[in-house]
């Protein structure tokens, strides 16, 4: 139903007119552009305004607002399209619309208003990329720092260990491991990795003992994860997908 809308340089807008009288348009010309952008926009809550709301505030159509805010926009070099969304209008239709930044609820977006709008929401999106950004790089440092330590450690990790830092358990990683080819299935190497990962280094193989009903001890190969096959499992995981997981 919705459609991606696009600004054209005729700024022609294909949107339902509201129904109420329309003062006289400001010429582009009455435009001032203000020199700075205040940091006072980082310490008020502002709202989000859409021109279909300015249009019924202003008592102007949508049509002419939004060629307003177009104009705005290319006298401050800003791309019309960073600004569009949707909304509904005083009829209940769905129409592309500019998205403005209101911080005093008191103050009707018009002229040089919306100019400050208009920055206002420039600076409000800017600063949540940055947000998201940061948060991106926070969670990367994390796993870079976790990769860079797996890769460097000489200890080895039961699958009990490994299990629980893949966020499952012992078993279902097993068999994870053996429905994929990993490890052995059956017989006296069972759940032993195959040669090829042995040979990368993602596996060790040592011996144990463990005692049967009677008491008596036997040897038991058992298998290891290393560091860099936790890091290999984690990457491996993620390819193929945690079903069984």
């Amino acid at each position: 139903m919705n459609q991606k809308y696009s600004v054209h340089q005729n700024t022609h807008f294909t949107t339902r007119h509201h129904r109420r009288a329309a003062p006289q348009r400001q010429s582009d010309s009455a435009y001032v552009l203000p020199a700075t952008v205040s940091s006072e926009f980082n310490q008020v809550i502002a709202t989000t305004v859409h021109s279909t709301e300015v249009a019924l505030l202003t008592g102007k159509t949508h049509h002419q607002i939004m060629s307003e805010i177009h104009a705005a926009l290319k006298a401050l070099n800003l791309c019309p399209s960073k600004f569009l969304t949707e909304s509904t209008d005083s009829t209940g239709t769905i129409v592309p619309c500019f998205k403005l930044r209101r911080c005093n609820p008191d103050i009707i977006i018009s002229g040089s208003n919306m100019v400050q709008s208009i920055l206002e929401q420039f600076v409000y999106d800017h600063q949540e990329q940055v947000r998201e950004l940061q948060e991106k790089l926070s969670a990367n440092a994390e796993k870079i720092e976790f990769y860079d330590s797996m890769k460097e450690t000489k200890d080895v990790f039961n699958f009990g260990v490994a299990a629980k830092t893949l966020d499952t358990g012992k078993i279902r990683l097993i068999r994870y491991l053996r429905d994929h080819g990993i490890l052995t299935a059956g017989g006296y190497k069972r759940n032993l990795p195959y040669q090829q990962h042995l040979d990368c280094g993602r596996f060790k193989v040592e011996w144990g003992f463990y005692e049967d009903s009677e008491g008596n001890r036997h040897l038991k190969p058992i298998t290891l994860v290393t560091g860099k096959g936790l890091i290999w499992l984690k990457q491996f995981i993620d390819k193929h997908g945690r079903t069984g997981l």
